[in-house]
């Protein structure tokens, strides 16, 4: 939940994000979006499983939601619109790898008989994450500024990681 409220806050106002910040209009916000957008793919399709099998899925999880969090609270700091490609980039890329792991650890996690309404949660949760999370940035957005929704989705990253640890560390307290 915290982590696609966080993911999905920060992509809702991009495009806003973006023209506040270094005047882009809709061909810098698509080729900023586009450039992720690829990156975040092969992130997911061709990094995530080598990570997972290096590190396990509970660090990947938490490392890639600290990552992101580390990088979008950096690009409320960034003066030149290049950096904010590259930090966008790097952010959506951190994120995506932890989403099959976050996705395992959930299935492992859940008795076998009740996978599918533990799956079936959790993407009910995801889908409110994001309602919730576009609605938040547009209050941040407008009422305390254009860098606001990225210290929102940084700042929620955070209870993701720490869900993620304390996850792991209760299937290894079980398989004990």
């Amino acid at each position: 939940f915290f982590s696609f409220m966080g993911l999905s806050s920060m992509w809702s106002i991009v495009g806003l994000w973006g023209q506040a910040r270094f005047d882009w209009g809709p061909k810098e916000i698509a080729g900023a979006m586009a450039i992720s957008g690829m990156a975040s793919a092969l992130s997911q399709g061709g990094v995530a499983g080598h990570v997972v099998m290096r590190i396990g899925a509970v660090s990947t999880v938490m490392m890639s939601l600290i990552l992101t969090s580390v990088f979008f609270a950096l690009q409320t700091l960034i003066t030149w619109p290049i950096l904010a490609v590259v930090l966008l980039t790097l952010g959506v890329s951190s994120h995506t790898l932890s989403q099959p792991a976050t996705t395992s650890l959930i299935s492992q996690a859940a008795h076998p008989a009740r996978q599918g309404a533990i799956l079936g949660a959790n993407a009910a949760g995801s889908s409110l994450s994001r309602v919730i999370g576009p609605m938040l940035s547009g209050f941040v957005f407008t009422g305390i500024g254009p860098n606001a929704p990225f210290l929102l989705a940084a700042c929620v990253m955070f209870p993701a990681a720490w869900f993620a640890w304390r996850g792991g560390r209760e299937m290894r307290r079980r398989a004990v």
